[in-house]
């Protein structure tokens, strides 16, 4: 019987320091656990986020830009009361036809123009616009300096114009605008071509008769830009031809090559906050044009960004840069005219292109836009800037008089007079914002 009783004694025993040993080692485990935890959460709460970095934004007009070679003629006039009075005037040449079609007996009836739309416009089309097209005075020969035409460049024009039209343009419903021209030179393009002159034996030769044309508008009956299709614009010759019934014949002078063709792109700048934006060396800071920097296709303007107080002694040896955003806000005038993709460029102190932003494949990486589309106060666009900030940052010296330029994609910056205005440093809510993403260790 004590002996029985010895062995229950000794099995409690054993089965008590199981229990505590079970209890010993889960507690070990728990408490590895939370150390590991705390390790993990120590290490998340080392990544950083710092906003609170002074951005400058400025307005830039660059002297020119090419608007030649692009496939679109722009052609209007829009008062703008942010940016100025625009006017645009398009120059193009014909060629003649491979073969023509004209008898002697043949009656002039008429010559035209067509413009087929290119869906683009800008401003209000429900306004009547007079286009009005000019007889060039000179031949479009390229500048001997370059194979290009800019927004700046001009060619003379006769001062009476050969044609005009008023018309409610409709670039989304319709298909192409006819202009009848001056019968005075249907008649003699006619009767060059029945008697086989001189001047159209050839295009070189037609070239020297009838250097080409101007496309502009009536700035008192006009508030819209208009774009249309260069490559498909051509000269239409009208003739009748009788026989046993009356049959219409019509001859067609294509445009010539774009590489003549170009948009005249002029602002006038006189009564607004932009009036002293005069060269491309001067910026205007926002704080002169009531806390808004501008951008606008066509005449070249830009917003520069920069950083005046960013440098090297932010960062320390243990801290990594993660992610560098800007954050830039339009204002509430966009909402009535779009909001355009924006790309950015690396400038310097003189205002100069250094570098295209591009994305994997070499294309212009587009900011990502955020639309508030139910209050409209959250509405912004973001760039990714994180090399830009770290390859400024390699030799430990940051250049204040470095910056971004901001502007249209490409090629909307030179075949469109889109434009936006963004939020300076003056509306606090609306600011441009730096956002920063750095790992302490």
């Amino acid at each position: 019987m004590i002996y029985r009783g010895f062995v229950k004694g000794s099995v409690w025993v054993l089965l008590l320091n199981m229990l505590l040993t079970s209890l010993i080692s889960s507690c070990s485990n728990e408490n590895e656990e939370l150390t590991l935890g705390s390790e993990f959460v120590e290490r998340a709460t080392d990544i950083i986020e710092v906003d609170t970095f002074y951005v400058e934004l400025s307005t830039v007009l660059i002297d020119s830009i090419q608007t030649s070679n692009l496939g679109v003629v722009l052609s209007g006039y829009y008062e703008d009361s942010e940016l100025g009075d625009i006017k645009a005037t398009s120059f193009l040449t014909f060629s003649l036809p491979s073969t023509f079609d004209i008898e002697n007996d043949d009656k002039y009836d008429s010559l035209t123009l067509v413009l087929p739309y290119s869906s683009y416009s800008f401003g209000d089309t429900n306004t009547i616009q007079q286009i009005l097209i000019y007889r060039l005075s000179e031949s479009l020969s390229l500048p001997s300096s370059s194979d290009k035409y800019y927004n700046t460049s001009d060619i003379n024009k006769f001062d009476t114009p050969i044609g005009s039209y008023s018309f409610y343009p409709r670039p989304n419903r319709d298909t192409i605008v006819e202009i009848r021209l001056s019968n005075n030179l249907g008649l003699d393009i006619t009767n060059k071509l029945k008697a086989s002159a001189l001047e159209v034996s050839s295009t070189v030769e037609f070239e020297k008769y009838f250097h080409g044309i101007a496309i502009s508008s009536d700035e008192f009956q006009c508030n819209s830009i208009i774009g249309f299709d260069s490559e498909n614009v051509k000269m239409r010759l009208y003739t009748s031809r009788i026989e046993n019934e009356v049959e219409e014949i019509v001859n067609e002078f294509n445009h010539t090559s774009a590489l003549y063709q170009f948009n005249q792109l002029s602002g006038d700048r006189t009564n607004t906050l932009l009036s002293n934006l005069l060269t491309q060396k001067v910026d205007l800071r926002s704080d002169l044009t009531d806390n808004k920097s501008y951008i606008q296709g066509g005449t070249g303007i830009i917003t520069k960004v920069r950083f005046p107080y960013f440098n090297t002694r932010i960062f320390d040896e243990n801290e990594l840069i993660l992610k560098v955003e800007l954050i830039l806000k339009p204002t509430q005038e966009c909402y009535d005219t779009g909001f355009p993709d924006l790309i950015y460029y690396k400038t310097n102190a003189y205002n100069e292109y250094v570098a295209l932003n591009v994305d994997e494949s070499g294309n212009a990486e587009v900011a990502e836009f955020n639309m508030d589309e139910l209050y409209k106060t959250e509405t912004y666009y973001s760039f990714d800037i994180t090399e830009f900030i770290k390859e400024e940052l390699e030799d430990d010296y940051f250049d204040n008089s470095t910056g971004l330029f901001i502007t249209l994609n490409s090629p909307d910056f030179n075949t469109t007079v889109d434009r936006m205005i963004l939020s300076g440093n003056g509306n606090y809510k609306n600011r441009p914002v730096l956002k920063i993403k750095y790992l302490k260790n």
